[in-house]
């Protein structure tokens, strides 16, 4: 719960908020007035009511059905084969099938989901470790129409009293259990004899019924035992109705904060008895009614209803004292002043009948009405109600073990009979407090304990989504600027984390460097633009492969002065260019002069000079000429000057070839 009132308010109006540690639906009532119908909650859903207050005792109940912990399904409506699975569990179509499927020798518990819809069945179950509940106990209704004097058509006999239950639950049933259902049994009385009708006939010992009705007139409930073995029965938050020994039997049993209500009869003098008692001397406790309310039904007339009378049937050779408590009982007006009654020779002042802590119109003081005292009234407990020595058989303890049904470490107990459910003690977060920048991410880790926890769904909420967010499972995302708390919580323990987040700095980001510098080469040499270029960034570091060139003039076939121009850009988009200057120059080569070597002089060339006609200038002038043409003329066959010219021709090409291949 998350909210709930004191048990005393001085407010006429009151709310009520709490959420569900599993599936399933919520209900709640008020004074039995349904103000929340079987609503659907998932877990962790939360559930609140705002509740107008009667003026003086309000009785507000809250119901959690789920839907786990269930191994057969019965729906009315189900038409398929018997005993087929649906959504992986066994499914029939009538109870009768259902507990028949369980063997006699179970010994582990079996939990029998029967959903909304009225069973008209006639049902005994023999089986141990047997648990029935319903979807709702106003809508599950397991009903037959028989009384003592109805024809069994099995035997064609009376079916009696005990044989008229609609459900008889035999004493080989140890540990039976039902939940959240009604059981009834709908003969309509016409003021004949052996018009007794039983609803339930529970004989099994260590059996527990919580909020189930028992609807009925005379004889509803046989809380009884076999001939051979005591039983132990509690009956926890039930509805019983009826009217004349309505609640009758042998049993050790409690009825613990249940209504017990009478139906009217339309008489003015007697309108029933609560209950018959035939307890055995040898059984310390018969009935123990305590925190329950005794209410009239219909305007039933004043002081017409009995508490109870004393059941020695005359079959029972058995000696025995009617034994019958009630402790911190509300009692309506419709309950007598005399308090108890005769049933026939069987007094009511031979039995062991009183009350302690009575309150309300009907908790009259009369001498026929005995009252414990304080020290009386402290054996009258569950515990000793239901301990190992409560009974005995031939002389000694007729249980093994002393029983609560109240306590989890009784082995069956109102607390796990649907699965053992273990709380949460302990939830451990890795971090309380966090310090982080605008964007950033981180998870809480949660630690639940103990190891075997039934539910260790951990839920996440951070207090303000503006400055930090939190999924479920515990992711955190910085969103902007301020303080803000994360709870989390598992089941009823809850941390919390406080989250600081800072602004994001702003970070200078460097440009990066490229590295290159300019080039010489000659002309038809090859040109590789990539070689020798590298790029740095501080931040990145070598991001040479993202190098790209923008522009590239360069001609390998032309001398001249050419660029090329380099780009790079960093992860944070810095970028930087750097150009280079390419020279492409022609291929130098060196003269070679090749002086021609004298030619002989030939006969002609004395004659000339011994010419004597004067014409020496002319003679000279012609042989200048002929120096000049021969000097320029083609070598002769074995001229060596032409083989030198040669040679050098070819050492000029094998140096330009060396250098071409020394600048690649």
């Amino acid at each position: 719960m998350t909210e709930e009132p004191n048990d005393t308010v001085f407010s006429s109006k009151v709310n009520i908020a709490g959420y569900t540690d599993k599936d399933g639906t919520i209900t709640i009532k008020q004074n039995g007035k349904v103000l929340i119908d079987s609503e659907a909650k998932a877990t962790n859903e939360v559930f609140e009511v705002s509740i107008k207050l009667n003026q003086g005792r309000n009785d507000i109940q809250i119901y959690q059905t789920t839907n786990d912990g269930y191994d057969i399904v019965v729906d009315s409506k189900y038409d398929g084969k018997s005993g087929e699975l649906v959504n992986d569990k066994q499914t029939y179509s009538t109870v009768t099938e259902a507990i028949n499927s369980i063997s006699t020798k179970n010994t582990e518990r079996k939990v029998i989901l029967v959903k909304n819809g009225t069973y008209e069945e006639k049902v005994t179950i023999q089986s141990p470790y047997i648990s029935l509940i319903g979807e709702d106990s106003e809508k599950t209704i397991l009903t037959y129409d028989a009384a003592n004097g109805t024809i069994n058509p099995n035997t064609g006999k009376n079916y009696g009293t005990s044989g008229s239950a609609s459900i008889t639950v035999k004493s080989k049933a140890i540990g039976f259990t039902a939940e959240n259902l009604t059981i009834e049994n709908s003969f309509v009385e016409q003021g004949n004899n052996n018009e007794q009708a039983v609803a339930l006939n529970n004989q099994a010992d260590e059996s527990i019924f919580i909020n189930t009705r028992f609807i009925g007139n005379q004889d509803t409930l046989l809380a009884d035992a076999s001939a051979s073995v005591p039983a132990r029965q509690y009956y926890y938050k039930c509805y019983i109705e009826g009217d004349v020994d309505f609640i009758f039997g042998r049993a050790q049993a409690v009825f613990d904060d249940c209504d017990i209500a009478s139906v009217n009869r339309e008489s003015t003098t007697n309108n029933g008895y609560v209950t018959a008692a035939d307890t055995w001397d040898k059984d310390n406790y018969g009935y123990l009614i305590m925190n329950s309310r005794l209410i009239g039904l219909d305007d039933i007339a004043d002081s017409t209803v009995s508490l109870g009378r004393p059941w020695r049937p005359s079959s029972q050779t058995q000696p025995m004292t009617p034994a019958v408590t009630y402790v911190n009982c509300y009692m309506g007006d419709h309950i007598t002043t005399k308090g108890w009654d005769d049933m026939g020779d069987s007094l009511a002042a031979t039995a062991d009948f009183s009350e302690f802590g009575s309150f309300g119109p009907g908790a009259k003081l009369s001498d026929t009405r005995k009252v414990l005292s304080v020290d009386e009234a402290a054996k009258y407990t569950l515990e000793k109600a239901f301990g190992s020595s409560a009974a005995t058989v031939n002389g000694e303890a007729a249980f093994k073990d002393n029983w609560n049904p109240r306590s989890e470490e009784s082995s069956i107990n109102i607390h796990d009979l649907y699965g053992k459910f273990v709380p949460v003690t302990s939830l451990i977060i890795d971090v309380n407090e966090m310090m982080l920048t605008v964007g950033d991410k981180k998870i809480i880790i949660s630690t639940v304990g103990p190891e075997e926890v039934t539910d260790k769904t951990v839920t996440f909420e951070s207090k303000d989504n503006n400055v930090a967010t939190v999924d479920e499972s515990g992711n955190v995302e910085a969103i902007g600027v301020g303080i803000t708390v994360i709870t989390v919580k598992c089941g009823d323990i809850e941390v919390e984390c406080k989250v600081t987040v800072n602004p994001k700095l702003t970070v200078i980001n460097s440009a990066p460097m490229i590295s290159a510098e300019d080039v010489t080469i000659n002309v038809g040499d090859n040109f590789e633009v990539m070689n020798n270029i590298t790029a740095t960034d501080k931040e990145d570091g070598d991001i040479t492969s993202t190098i790209k060139v923008i522009e590239n003039t360069v001609d390998t076939t032309k001398a001249g002065e050419y660029k090329v121009v380099y780009k790079v850009i960093d992860s944070e988009g810095a970028s930087t260019t750097k150009t280079i200057t390419v020279t492409v120059q022609e291929v130098i080569n060196d003269s070679v002069v090749v002086e021609p070597e004298n030619t002989p002089e030939n006969s002609g060339d004395n004659n000339t000079s011994n010419n004597t006609n004067g014409n020496n200038e002319s003679n000279n002038d012609a042989n200048n000429s002929n120096n000049v043409d021969n000097s320029n003329s083609l070598p002769q066959t074995g001229d060596n000057s032409a083989a030198i010219v040669v040679i050098l021709a070819l050492v000029v090409i094998v140096a330009g070839v060396f250098m071409f291949k020394k600048k690649k």
